[in-house]
């Protein structure tokens, strides 16, 4: 009897585990079907546009010429406003001034590391 209680409760687990593999498989069946989905309905038409370099150049980080990078920076509520700290908290970026991605990843990189 002991044996037979063993057995059925192995079994039941494994039942459990092949329902379990079926539905992870078909839910990743699903999410492979959305993601050609997209590719095919979306993605393959602006790819074959004439604006492909102009996507391209934007998911690689690539500016063209009459682009420009802005930083805002939030001021903080809480910090005293006096009339030195309020002019250095506010950055003018002027149209004219380039900024190149990687000098904005740098300075976004300096700026996390002073802040640890």
């Amino acid at each position: 009897m002991f044996f037979s209680t063993i057995l059925a409760i192995r079994t039941y687990i494994n039942y459990l585990a092949i329902q379990e593999t079926i539905a992870n498989t078909n839910k990743e069946i699903f999410l492979q079907n959305q993601q050609i989905a997209y590719t095919e309905n979306f993605l393959l038409k602006y790819y074959n546009s004439e604006y492909k370099e102009y996507f391209f150049h934007h998911k690689n980080s690539i500016l063209e010429r009459w682009e420009k990078i802005i930083k805002i920076k939030i001021i903080d509520p809480t910090e005293k406003k006096s009339p030195t700290t309020e002019r250095a908290s506010i950055q003018v970026v002027s149209w004219s001034q380039e900024i190149t991605p990687a000098q904005s990843r740098n300075q976004f990189i300096k700026e996390k590391r002073e802040k640890i």
